[in-house]
């Protein structure tokens, strides 16, 4: 068992840039945790019959593809679906974000436990609660720029920018170019989601009609687009410049648990900065199959952990 403990802290430590990684990473992983050491993934029953584990939820799951629905004029559907109340109990319905933060990685709350306890230690209990507060804030009200340009509300938004203070503003100044010469095109803002085949739900940021290749848009040359169409975004305030997935945790499960609610399968991160222009991180038909794996086995756990979903 430690043996398999130090190969899988091995393997995790590879860097993970592109699909093929991933998918490498993930197939190792499988091997590692289920082989019974003679090469097979699951062990040889006494009787020579080969056994079948039966996961009703995870077989429900697997059914479940994400895939682009269109209309008849070529637009995205994009209406809310009807929740299966009856497979979770009457009204019950899973936010996006909680089956994420529900269901972490060991090593992802450790990251952030030490992390917390760095910053506590530089600002202490105060200055840490303070420093929160304001990321929490200063993103709300970037959010609400956004979401009232999109929205063409000018008084709305001159309201919000006349209140806005520094860091917002700098915030503003990163996104405003991609939002005013046409590169993005919002069709939809803080749009309520509900899959009509999963019970889960959330609010997506935007729902754009185009995404352009721009000078701070940070695509590896063999997934280059220069037009992507329909896509879900989904605005992010940074202290420090992300440009690729890799360094994004959970943020592309989360579109990708959108996308597979609304029939899309393309998306994109806008890493907005104060002190440089936004980079918007985009997540390919291909990368969006990945993560949308990898969030229904998230949304198995969570709902294995709580027991929402029997097992026969």
């Amino acid at each position: 068992m430690i043996r398999i403990a130090k190969r899988c802290s091995s393997v995790l430590k590879r860097p993970l840039e592109t699909l093929k990684d991933w998918e490498a990473v993930l197939h190792e992983m499988e091997k590692l945790v289920y082989a019974n050491g003679h090469g097979h993934l699951l062990p040889h029953p006494k009787n020579g019959k080969k056994e079948n584990l039966e996961i009703p939820a995870l077989d429900v799951l697997k059914s479940v593809k994400i895939k682009e629905r269109l209309a008849l004029n070529g637009n995205p559907l994009l209406k809310p679906g009807t929740l299966r109340a009856a497979s979770l109990g009457e009204n019950k319905r899973i936010g996006v974000t909680s089956i994420l933060n529900k269901t972490m990685s060991d090593n992802q709350r450790e990251v952030l436990r030490r992390w917390r306890q760095r910053m506590i230690e530089e600002m202490g209990e105060s200055g840490f609660k303070k420093y929160q507060q304001d990321l929490l804030k200063h993103g709300t009200k970037t959010h609400s720029l956004i979401e009232s340009f999109a929205k063409d509300e000018p008084e709305m938004f001159d309201k919000t920018y006349a209140a806005a203070d520094e860091d917002v503003l700098a915030f503003w100044k990163s996104v405003e170019p991609v939002l005013k010469n046409g590169d993005v095109v919002i069709k939809e803002s803080e749009y309520r989601i509900e899959n009509a085949q999963l019970p889960y739900t959330g609010i997506a940021d935007s729902i754009v009609t185009r995404l352009r290749k721009i000078s701070s848009l940070y695509v590896s040359k063999s997934s280059y687009i220069p037009k992507f169409g329909w896509c879900i975004i989904d605005w992010k305030t940074s202290q420090k410049r992300k440009t690729r997935l890799s360094q994004c945790f959970d943020e592309p499960l989360q579109i990708a648990a959108y996308a597979g609610a609304l029939g899309l399968n393309k998306g994109a991160l806008v890493k907005i900065y104060k002190d440089r222009p936004c980079d918007i991180i985009v997540i390919t038909p291909d990368e969006m199959k990945l993560y949308w794996k990898l969030f229904l086995e998230r949304f198995e756990k969570y709902t294995s952990i709580n027991g929402l979903i029997s097992s026969r």
